[in-house]
């Protein structure tokens, strides 16, 4: 039987604590600017976003123009079709609103099940304020992005396999951001069961969206997300957009911006490897949250997209 006394003995305590007024103060943020984008009619990413989920019904490409919906096009995954549906299911005015909030809860969320003192989330959760901002201002995905990295290192934490993996694998077959929950796999103690989680779940989140649309359109997808990304990734880099990371930084610096994207990946990903070397700390607490604050900072720092609204990942 439910408590009510207790529970709403729990909110209230909750609200005048310093974790309540930060999530009060995220939540507002995450509220002001989906009102503010309506008001303006500045929600194009949204649009993109609910799109998704009407092409995935009517067997259209996830990738192609949509001028009469939105500007630009999407670069998310398949499994996104499903993941945005409850949202795009509303009217847009409504789905916006819930879905910047969901962003924001998630990821709010994701910080609590940090094992850190309760003071430094709060810390987190005020320098995290000007990202939020602008996830929040452009309705972007990357709050939840963030949240299944942070996941997928707190469920593995608590021996939790099953739920680590299935955010290690939903946030890669979204955006490929994801797949750096697998750095966490050398903490894993069963990794013969956990790459077993990892396969089942990828079974999973590949044929889902065929219980939605046609498997050879499904199929055909995943081959027009590899070359979208492709094309993406080449706009980037030769079209004078800088991005906003060690890539762009280098190439602003010296004028040169036909360096190879390699250049910048080998030597990231070597770095970022060097700490694993450290076999006997694997169990340390203090060096699995510097390995989670690494993989955080990874696809933001190396990326050839990186905006002020893709920092809140880090």
């Amino acid at each position: 039987m439910i408590n009510f006394p207790e529970l709403l003995r729990k909110g209230k305590t909750f609200s005048t604590s310093k974790q309540g007024i930060i999530f009060f103060i995220w939540l507002a943020i995450a509220l002001f600017f989906a009102i503010n984008s309506l008001i303006t009619h500045r929600f194009n990413n949204y649009l993109i976003f609910e799109n998704v989920f009407r092409n995935l019904l009517s067997e259209q490409s996830f990738y192609a123009q949509y001028p009469q919906f939105h500007d630009d096009v999407n670069h998310y995954g398949q499994v996104f079709s499903l993941f945005i549906a409850p949202f795009a299911m509303l009217p847009n005015w409504l789905g916006l609103i819930l879905w910047n909030v969901f962003n924001c809860v998630i990821l709010f969320y994701a910080l609590q099940t940090l094992p850190v003192k309760s003071d430094k989330r709060v810390m987190i959760g005020y320098i995290a304020i000007p990202c939020l901002i602008e996830s929040m201002l452009n309705q972007q995905f990357n709050a939840t992005a963030a949240a299944f990295i942070i996941l997928s290192f707190t469920r593995l934490n608590n021996n939790k396999g099953l739920w680590s993996s299935l955010f290690i694998v939903l946030g890669t077959f979204i955006k490929l951001y994801g797949i750096l929950g697998l750095a966490f796999f050398f903490f894993v103690k069963n990794k013969a069961r956990f790459i077993l989680y990892l396969s089942m779940w990828s079974v999973v989140f590949f044929i889902l969206p065929m219980f939605f649309s046609s498997p050879l359109t499904i199929f055909e997808s995943y081959q027009e997300w590899f070359i979208a990304l492709a094309e993406k990734n080449l706009t980037n880099t030769t079209q004078g957009s800088v991005p906003i990371s060690i890539i762009g930084f280098f190439r602003s610096l010296i004028y040169d911006y036909d360096i190879p994207n390699l250049a910048f990946l080998m030597p990231g990903a070597f770095i970022f490897m060097i700490p694993f070397l450290k076999w006997s700390s694997f169990q340390d607490k203090t060096f699995r949250l510097l390995i989670l604050a690494s993989a955080l900072l990874f696809p933001v720092l190396f990326s050839t997209s990186s905006e002020d609204c893709t920092y809140i990942i880090s």
